[in-house]
């Protein structure tokens, strides 16, 4: 069965606060807010008051392709939406309240995926922008100090500083490590799935959903954003997807309830979610373990972009 080769390259962009931050919850999904309209600044939108979806340029703009995710007009696969998949992750706190002291540095980390990594100048030019408009609605001014990319050996590389580009990274297939016996899946914010609902206990997830959610994301990311689509077995992988769930061990898992600001509906709306693991054992389930591993960088689940559905996958001692 054909693994998939999904590239991605995962940064960290670090901040210098010109003044102190003070009470401010630095969400995922505030960053994730915020660059949207400084990427939509930056390329000098031509149609600010229409959709992007009726623009002329939809098919040639940084923006539809990073933010937006508009489908591409020759693609028979999701016919019937707009949209699809962005290729980029913010990786961050749902809810973090921080105190930052003027000079102090703060970092925020964000996953491009396939061929959006080539837009790394624009996506540094539109973090940059938000330190000089400010960030929040308190406008908290901050300069981009320095970036650098992350590769899966713990390795680091510095492509970014005092405002120059130093480097720009290649595209990046990660190793897929030799497959655990036993594996605890354990949510870092919140998965946010339709059919988990507060009001069940014990909370429960439909576990052949979840991985078939996560092997339908990478597919679809892998289809966009590389010129190799996915080709493998997807009735065998559901089959495996659902031997899985009969031979959970663990399902240790609680209801957390968040919401977020939302400047385009200028409310609060709900964003909550599944937190907490999952133990699995994936023998003779092999095939699914590449998924399951790249799918810890690149989330699950509604607003993955925005930083939700992030798990990290542990092993489990057989004892």
């Amino acid at each position: 069965m054909t693994p998939p080769l999904l590239p991605f390259a995962i940064y960290s962009f670090t901040f210098r606060a010109l003044q102190p931050i003070v009470n401010t919850k630095f969400s995922a999904s505030l960053w994730h807010g915020q660059f949207g309209r400084a990427l939509r600044e930056i390329v000098s939108c031509v149609q600010p008051r229409s959709e992007c979806k009726h623009c002329m340029l939809l098919h040639n703009c940084d923006y539809a392709l990073l933010f937006y995710g508009a489908r591409p007009s020759y693609t028979q696969i999701m016919r019937k939406y707009d949209t699809i998949p962005v290729p980029h992750v913010f990786r961050g706190e749902i809810s973090q309240t921080m105190q930052i002291q003027k000079d102090e540095l703060f970092t925020i980390k964000m996953t491009l995926i396939g061929s959006s990594i080539k837009k790394l100048p624009t996506l540094i030019e539109s973090m940059e922008n938000i330190g000089q408009q400010g960030l929040t609605r308190q406008r908290f001014k901050a300069r981009l100090n320095s970036v650098s990319v992350h590769y899966q050996e713990g390795q680091e590389q510095l492509l970014y500083a005092n405002g120059l580009l130093l480097s720009l990274a290649a595209e990046h297939i990660p190793t897929i490590p030799k497959c655990p016996s036993l594996i605890r899946l354990q949510w870092c914010t919140p998965y946010r799935d339709k059919a988990a609902k507060g009001k069940q206990h014990p909370v429960r997830l439909n576990i052949t959903k979840l991985i078939m959610t996560i092997i339908r994301r990478i597919s679809l990311l892998q289809n966009f954003y590389t010129n190799t689509p996915l080709e493998t077995d997807f009735i065998q992988l559901k089959s495996y997807a659902q031997q899985l769930e009969s031979s959970c061990l663990t399902q240790s898992l609680t209801f957390s309830q968040h919401s977020r600001y939302s400047a385009k509906h200028k409310a609060h709306i709900p964003t909550s979610g599944v937190l907490g693991y999952l133990d699995l054992s994936l023998n003779g389930l092999e095939s699914l373990w590449a998924y399951l591993f790249l799918g810890q960088f690149l989330n699950v689940g509604q607003n993955a972009s925005m930083g939700f559905g992030r798990y990290k996958i542990l092993s489990v001692n057989a004892s």
